[in-house]
């Protein structure tokens, strides 16, 4: 998504449409990842946060359901 006001990006989110077998024996019903951005002082657009959520099978009578959230912080400058 794009802020309309600045033009910068806010967020983007990536999905599958459908079963996903990555591996033998495994399938991802379900995946989404949303990564959302931020504007620094001097202007330059960084991750902010990633959000994963994957849903599936592996080897047919084990199912997963996970989500993950990772903060980025702490950016400084380099020259």
């Amino acid at each position: 998504m794009l802020d309309k006001r600045d033009g910068a990006l806010r967020t983007m989110r990536y999905h599958n449409t459908g079963e996903v077998k990555p591996a033998a024996g495994v399938t991802r019903e379900h995946f989404t990842m949303e990564m959302r951005f931020t504007r620094l002082e001097h202007g330059q657009q960084v991750p902010e946060s990633i959000e994963t959520h994957t849903r599936g099978k592996a080897f047919v009578f084990k199912k997963f359901d996970e989500r993950v959230v990772q903060t980025c912080s702490d950016y400084r400058r380099l020259d």
